[in-house]
Parts: C-alpha cells; structure tokens; sequence
C-alpha cells in the first residue's frame, strides 16, 4: 500500500473517528437538553398544581364557612341544641343538609356537638340520635376549647381524608356546642385534573421526604402535603404526571436529528452552536404550543409573565362547555375550540397581544402595557364579546347552530397574574356578569387579613376605653337644640396620631365577631351618665335583636334606674334584617314606653319599618330616611314620599324628625311640610362631648 493509499487510509479513518466523535457528543448533549426541558416542564406542573390546590382549599373554606354561617342562623335551631332535642334538630336541618348535599355530592359530615364534646345529632345519619361516644375529632376539640371555628385535613378512618370546617354555636350568648361539616376534597383536585391533565391520588401516607420521584413506565409523582388546623401533616395528596408521549416524541425527534446529522456530518466536520440553538428551539416550541389549536399553552404563558414589566392579562372561559361536549361529542367541542382559537389569535393580532390556551375551555390574552386603563380594556372585551357572539358555529350533524358565550376576568401588574385573573373570573361567573378586573376585594386573603385587624382593634378598643360615642344636635323648628343623637366611635392610634373609626369600618366585623353588645353596653353606659344632669333629650340607637340580649337590656334597665328622669331618654329602633320575634319586640318596646322611655323609628321609609309595624309599635317618633332627605330638592318622588310620611305620622299623634339636613333651602321646605325636628351638617356634625 503506497503511500498516498495509507494518507487517503488515515484521513478516511480520522473523518470516520471525528464523524463517531460527533456522533456521541450529539446524543449526550440532546437528551442532556431533553432531560433539563422535562424537568422545567415537571417542575412548572408542580408549582402550578401546588397553586392551583391551594387556590381551591382557600374557596372551598369560605364556602363551607358560609354555609354553616347559614345554618346556625336557622331559626329555632340553637334553642333546639341546647335542649338537645335531635329531633327538632333534625326537623330544622333535614331539607338544609338535603338541599347542600344535592349541590355538592362530596359532602359527607354534618354534626352538632355538644359543649361536653358529645355527639347530639348527625345529619348525615339521621337515624341515629343521642349519640354519647366522645366525639375525637381534633378540629371539635380545639373548637370546644377556645370557641371559635377552624378549618383543615382531617382523617376519617383509614382509607378516607375529609376537609372539614367547625364553627361554635351560641345560644343567648353563651357558647353551647359546636357544628362540623366536611367534604371530601375530590372537588379540591378536579382542576388539577382537568387543567394539567394529571392523575391524583390521596393517600394516608406521612411521609418527610417531599421531593420529586421518577417512577417506573415514566411517571413522575410528586406529593401536596394535607394538613390539619395546627399545621400537622395528616395525609399526602400524590400526583402523578405521565411523561411517557413527551419522551416518545422527543426520543423519536433525537434519533431523527441525530440521522440526519450524521448524513450531514460526512459532508461537513463543524456544527454552529447557532444550529444546535435553532434545534432546541424547535423542542421548545412543541413543549410549549397547544396541539389542538397552536396556540401557545399554559407553561407558555408561565415563562412569557416577566416579572420587571407592568403586564395586563385577560382569562377567557367559554359557558358551559362540558355541556357542548355532552350534548354533541368531543368532536364538536374540538371544533368550537379551533374556531374560537382562531378568533382569539386575530383579535390578539389587532390590538398587539400574545394569545394561549391554557386549559381545556380557558383562552388568556397578555400584553406589556404601563398605564392600565380599566374602562379601556372593558371596551376591548365588549368587542370581543361581540365577536365570540357572532360565530354561529354550524353543527351539520344536529341541524343546530351554536352561539357561545364567556366570562372573562382582568388582571394587571407583575406578579400572580393568572392566579389573580382566575379569581376575578370566578367571581364574574358568580355575579353572572361576562367580565370582571381584579381588585383586593376580590381576594379572600386580604378580605380575612383586614378583617384579623379589625377585631385586634375593637378589642383593643374595648380593653382601653377607646370606645366612645360622639353626640349629634337634634333641632326643633325654631332651631332650638333640644337634644342629641349618641353614635358609636372607635378611637384608634398610628404612629401616636388619632384616628377616628366609624361604623361603617367596623360594625359588620362587630356584629360578625361576637363584640357588638361590648360596644353597644359601652355606649348606653356613657351616654346615659353623661346626659344624666343635662337639660336635653338623648336619643340611642339599638337594633332589633338587642331587646333580646340580656346583657344589653339589662345594662339598660340598670343604668336607666340612676337617671332623674326616664323621658329625656328616647331609644331608636334600627333596621335589621332577620328580626328574631317582631311580636316580642312589640311587648319590650311597650314595657320601656310604661317606663316613661320614649321609642323612635330611624330611617323610616325603607327596610323593615313599615307602615303596619308603626301601627304595632306605637312609637313617639319617626325619624324619616335620610336618602328622601338628600333628594327631595331634585326628585319629585321623594318629595312626595317624606309629604306622605309627615301626614301619616300626624295622623297617629307621632313627631317626625329629618336627618341629613344639610342647607337652609331643604331646612325651610321640610318646615312648609310639618316636619317637627330636625338633624344634619347644617346644624352641626357628631361630636366627642365627653372631652368638651
């Protein structure tokens, strides 16, 4: 062999050598990236179903708290508890628990415990009444214990982890028991399911090590640890991802690739790293785009919310899609999706926006925008809206045509957009509106913090007497102050600078928290000593339900004993909604007006005071509604209104007074039409007295 044959040799056997060399670098360096892109896509499902969980334990609470709000106002049913009368318990609560069951069939706990920790009744076994074995749940125990609800995990038995919510039960204002309800938290992973197309699996399982685990037939699990009210690990909710497609399709990718790059190789010895970019792209705009529609999907989205920019983003969901895809098949529903994919892309394309779908019936709209203009983007939605409307999709098949409709939500800002969007589409389905923007309130979260801060305040308050009632004049038509109107305020303190609280802040919160007889017993008492040597009238408002509170009443009765003289006090009867026993009110209202105590209807014209409660009641005074007041230079109606009530009132011998007087012109008007007294910024607004 000459020489030139053993060069021609060499040089063949080195391209060979390099080409194989190539090769295996190529083979290790694409499934390297093909392990870090799985590992991004797992890790992203994760954090999102961890999310999304934990989105759906805090809605699930608020829900359930709702409806055992809802059940222990039922009328009849504490008195009923404390009997322990499990019939009539169940006589009250039989239609409530069937009607819940029927909307939520996961619901499986209904119990009333017993202040002793037994169980009195269970509605979700009736039959069994008088139920004395201890009650051993934790949540009832702790409940029992400090008296107020919790929430968490619990397990049931061996197989079975419920989520359940206890709430105390109060009977004349004295704790007498506890009510538990529970599901089963199947409704907690339905979107994990839906959405991420995962498979999930609740075990009892306690176990530390919390970290992702590739399984066998390329599964992935990971684990959402269940916890109870104290923060104890109870069970493990496992997910578990297939990644078997994804790694048949990559697998089959790299082969190919690396194919034709051997082919490649034999003609060239260099790769660019240029073109390893372009390939890996390639992987990433599969792992990244919705196969149905080519859109950009969830994980899209996810890398696409930068964090440095100010970003809007719209999330669409299409009514009642799963009933599209029952009444006609999946076919049908594909088919839909396309066509409103196509409209979401060329309205995206208009007004410069990404688009995705991101789960099965839900399409977002993103865009970089600095200045968010609310009322500009609910324009933007009408027209889509209008749009999606349009479609008239054609089903051939059924003779029929589909017009769909959906409900958008609206977040902006940089940071948990989707999570934020999502919930202001959830609450626009529950409104029945078609959109609805972001805003705090809309988050359960905050809602539950500034309440939390509230109650810290009020009690607060209560301990260091910084509840106190400002003094508004009431005049007579000669402009004589004849006496006052006590309202409740909080004084509360930042940064060593006063601040003044009014009811509208933190009444509900009171009422809501078992404080609002504290305040109520703390403005009868200073009122009444302040007033109990002065000249004038003092006027106090009490609700409905506080004639029925002993510790309001009585605090009354005792503080009324110690002043001169019983008709410079007039009680003014607030509206209220759900008013226990409007028969009893008459006889304690009867009782006080013996007593020499005048009584006062506030805000006649409106709400539960109404013209056959006046001829019951028999009160001294009608104290006209405010918003008659304000309007009635402007709005005929309300002249008509406040002229009516003045005549009714003289009729029956009763004096009527006018708040929210606010100039001489409405002064003067309400004279012509024979109001007696009168009260408003005109004369004077609410003072702190007791410091004058």
């Amino acid at each position: 062999m000459n020489t030139i044959e053993k060069t021609k040799k060499n040089v063949f056997l080195s391209s060979l050598s390099f080409v194989l060399l190539l090769f295996i670098v190529g083979n290790v360096f694409l499934n390297y990236q093909f392990d870090k892109v799985v590992d991004e896509k797992v890790e992203s499902i994760s954090h999102s179903a961890k999310k999304l969980f934990n989105l759906n334990i805090r809605r699930y609470d608020e829900i359930l708290k709702n409806k055992l709000n809802k059940i222990t106002s039922l009328d009849g049913l504490a008195e009923a508890i404390v009997n322990k009368d499990t019939k009539k318990i169940d006589e009250i609560i039989r239609n409530e628990y069937l009607f819940e069951k029927h909307l939520n069939k996961n619901l499986n706990i209904l119990s009333f415990i017993n202040s002793d920790g037994t169980i009195i009744y269970r509605a979700h076994k009736p039959e069994i009444y008088g139920d004395k074995v201890d009650y051993k749940n934790s949540l009832i125990v702790d409940t029992n214990k400090v008296r107020k609800s919790f929430s968490g995990f619990e397990k049931d038995n061996v197989s079975e982890i419920t989520y359940a919510v206890t709430e105390p039960i109060f009977y004349k204002n004295k704790y007498i028991g506890s009510v538990e309800i529970g599901v089963l938290p199947i409704g907690f992973i339905e979107d994990l399911k839906t959405i991420l197309e995962i498979k999930t699996k609740i075990t009892i399982n306690k176990e530390s090590d919390t970290s992702t685990k590739l399984l066998e037939d390329n599964k992935v699990v990971f684990k959402i640890d269940l916890k109870n009210h104290n923060s104890e690990l109870v069970g493990n909710l496992f997910v578990t991802f297939d990644i078997s497609d994804l790694k048949k399709s990559y697998t089959n990718l790299i082969y190919l690739l690396l194919f034709v790059g051997l082919i490649i190789s034999l003609l060239i010895v260099f790769v660019t790293k240029k073109s390893f970019d372009s390939v890996l792209n390639h992987f990433k705009e599969q792992a990244y785009t919705d196969s149905l529609t080519s859109l950009g999907n969830r994980h899209l989205l996810d890398g696409s919310l930068v964090e440095d920019k100010l970003n809007v983003l719209i999330v669409g969901n299409i009514k009642e899609f799963s009933l599209i895809n029952e009444l006609y098949g999946i076919n049908i529903g594909n088919m839909v999706l396309k066509r409103i994919g196509d409209e979401f892309k060329t309205f995206a394309d208009e007004y410069s926006m990404k688009v995705y779908r991101i789960s099965s019936d839900e399409f977002a709209l993103l865009k970089y925008d600095d200045s968010f203009l609310e009322d500009e983007y609910l324009e933007i939605l009408e027209e889509l809206l209008d749009r999606i409307k349009s479609l008239q999709i054609n089903i051939e098949e059924f003779c029929d045509i589909l017009q769909i409709e959906m409900y958008f939500g609206i977040s902006n800002g940089n940071s948990n957009l989707v999570e934020k969007a999502q919930m202001a589409l959830k609450k626009a389905k529950e409104k029945s509106l078609h959109y609805m923007a972001y805003t705090s309130n809309i988050d359960t979260k905050i809602s539950s913090s500034k309440t939390m801060k509230m109650k810290k305040i009020l009690k607060h308050a209560l301990e260091n007497n910084n509840v106190v009632p400002f003094f508004q004049e009431i005049r007579d038509r000669d402009k004589k102050v004849i006496k006052y109107e006590a309202l409740v305020r909080i004084l509360d303190f930042e940064d060593g600078k006063e601040k003044i609280l009014y009811p509208s802040e933190f009444l509900s919160i009171a009422m809501n928290g078992g404080l609002y007889t504290y305040l109520a017993k703390e403005v009868l008492e200073q009122s009444l000593r302040f007033f109990a040597n002065k000249e004038e009238q003092i006027s106090i408002n009490l609700l409905p339900n506080d004639f029925f509170q002993p510790k309001v009443i009585d605090t009354f009765l005792e503080v009324l004993e110690n002043f001169p003289n019983p008709k410079r006090v007039i009680i003014e009867i607030v509206e209220q909604e759900n008013v226990e026993d409007f028969n009893r009110l008459v006889k304690v209202v009867h009782k006080l007006k013996k007593m020499g105590v005048s009584i006062a209807i506030d805000d006649f014209g409106s709400g539960y005071a109404n013209y056959s409660h006046i001829l019951k009641l028999k009160p001294d005074y009608l104290k006209i509604d405010g918003s008659l007041v304000q309007n009635i230079l402007k709005d005929e109606e309300s002249r008509i209104l406040v002229k009516s009530i003045v005549h009714f009132a003289q009729d029956l011998g009763i004096k009527t007074v006018a708040e929210y007087v606010e100039n001489q012109e409405i002064f003067e008007l309400l004279k012509m039409y024979g109001v007696d007294e009168f009260q408003g910024y005109y004369f004077g607004k609410a003072e702190n007295l007791l410091n004058s």
